[in-house]
């Protein structure tokens, strides 16, 4: 059971961290940053060869792992749809 508690914390610590690496391009588009790291091989090679390594890793993922995995981005998705919902009416602005 221990050994199982332990697998699941490294899971859901992989797949956050493919979450993270993921999200790297879309930050530094928003910056504008774009151009500039985009002109540059590296920058996009380490963000897609730790990309490829999560997934690699997450393969081997149990179905407690997923099915964990899977319900706490239901609730944090729940939760940030919320914030934009509280924040789009605070400026004045209903969003839906």
């Amino acid at each position: 059971m221990e050994q199982q508690e332990s697998t699941l914390k490294c899971e859901i610590v992989q797949v956050g961290f493919a979450l993270c690496v993921a999200s790297v391009p879309i930050l530094e588009k928003r910056a504008g940053l774009w151009l500039r790291c985009f002109s540059v091989l590296k920058a996009s090679v380490t963000p897609a060869n730790a990309l490829i390594l999560c997934i690699v890793l997450m393969s081997f993922a149990s179905d407690k792992a997923w099915l964990t995995f899977l319900a706490f981005s239901a609730i944090g998705s729940g939760l940030f749809w919320l914030a934009r919902r509280k924040q789009g009416r605070s400026n004045g602005v209903e969003s839906v």
